[in-house]
């Protein structure tokens, strides 16, 4: 076993159940990672004590046996040894880190992908402009302070991206341009994931700043869907609530304001059928399956699974991880959260769990995709 402590890279020969918190994985042994990667229910129980991004070897196996989605990525065998020979530690993270981006672009149909970011501060514009930017990445920007004054249109489109993380220019004043972009974050400096960033040096801390530009772009691409009745109703109560959830769907963030199950319906907001502001309606099936497309992760509060959803589960043994599977057949992260604590008797065991607070904080207070990805993925049983 080969421990790349920096972020935490593992290769694993053997000992999987020995495995501690680390966000990336590659099993280096194909008989060993045969069990983990089948696309049925027991494969999917045993995943959920593993990271949330897993390498394993191209295979012969037939496609119809694999699960061929997140969170398993094939990649050559002969491609990794490569990379683990040329490159040393830290390049050797971001090569695969690269690696995961590209699959989720491919995946995703995103192609040659823009980013801005606006610091509002000349300075650290300039430290961030030494960063190569990583080959999957068509143009990386740094916006001047003068674009914060700027009411020239052309000037603005200029400097914005497809993606775009800006301080200061609010989601209105971009879309009232005319501009419409596939991802926009506004932020400001006491924002926990802008001060993050801004506290950040390429110059002293290279690696890290290399490390974060890539977790930026794999929350960018990873689709949120919210089930909250609380989240839901404090949104929709708000006077500006349809500005509120516009700017969380710019950042790939949606929130669900009703549920339909087997014809009947689940209100998590009185009367948001006559102004949604924003929020949606979703759909399963009884046996959990998922009828809409396009999400990536789907946070569930606990209690809406246990006391609406789980009425039409049928029961029986491992009936609700089978419900839970057959979700992840659309939406390939599922994690539950509660602010009662985890209640590990009532955890379907193919389910990490998380605390409320995380939502509340990342969605409600201090809205930050990052944050809310990042502690999503690494959740745990």
């Amino acid at each position: 076993m080969n421990n790349y402590k920096k972020y935490s890279m593992i290769i694993f020969n053997q000992y999987l159940d020995k495995i501690k918190n680390t966000p990336f994985i590659y099993i280096d042994s194909f008989p060993l990672a045969t069990k983990y990667i089948l696309n049925d229910l027991k494969s999917d129980i045993l995943r959920n004590s593993l990271p949330s991004r897993i390498f394993v070897s191209q295979n012969d196996l037939s496609k119809t046996q694999i699960l061929n989605s997140p969170p398993i990525c094939f990649i050559k065998k002969v491609e990794i040894e490569k990379i683990k020979t040329e490159y040393q530690e830290e390049n050797f993270i971001l090569k695969i880190y690269d690696e995961w981006i590209k699959y989720l672009l491919k995946i995703k149909g995103v192609k040659n992908p823009t980013i801005s970011i606006f610091f509002s501060d000349d300075e650290k514009a300039k430290e961030w402009e030494i960063l190569r930017k990583p080959v999957w990445i068509s143009k990386l920007m740094y916006p001047r302070k003068n674009i914060f004054l700027s009411k020239d249109k052309t000037q603005i489109e200029k400097n914005l991206g497809n993606i775009n993380i800006w301080r200061h220019k609010k989601l209105k004043v971009i879309l009232g341009i005319g501009y419409n972009p596939f991802y926009y974050e506004f932020t400001s400096y006491f924002n926990a994931f802008f001060s993050f960033l801004y506290s950040i040096s390429p110059k002293k801390t290279p690696f890290l700043a290399k490390y974060v530009i890539r977790q930026i772009m794999e929350c960018v691409l990873l689709n949120i869907l919210i089930v909250d009745e609380r989240i839901a109703r404090a949104l929709w109560n708000r006077i500006d609530g349809f500005g509120k959830v516009q700017e969380l769907n710019y950042m790939k963030i949606w929130i669900a304001k009703k549920i339909r199950i087997d014809g009947q319906e689940i209100h998590l907001v009185k009367d948001a059928d006559k102004n949604p502001k924003g929020l949606i309606d979703i759909e399963w099936e009884k046996d959990g399956t998922f009828r809409s497309s396009g999400f990536d992760i789907i946070f569930i509060h606990q209690t809406i699974f246990d006391d609406k959803i789980s009425p039409f589960i049928k029961h029986g043994k491992d009936m609700k991880e089978q419900w839970v599977f057959n979700t992840k057949k659309t939406i390939p992260y599922v994690i539950f959260h509660s602010g009662r604590g985890k209640q590990k008797e009532k955890l379907p065991r193919n389910v990490p769990f998380l605390e409320y607070s995380v939502l509340q904080a990342y969605v409600l207070y201090e809205p930050s995709k990052f944050f809310l990805t990042l502690l999503g993925l690494s959740a745990k049983e």
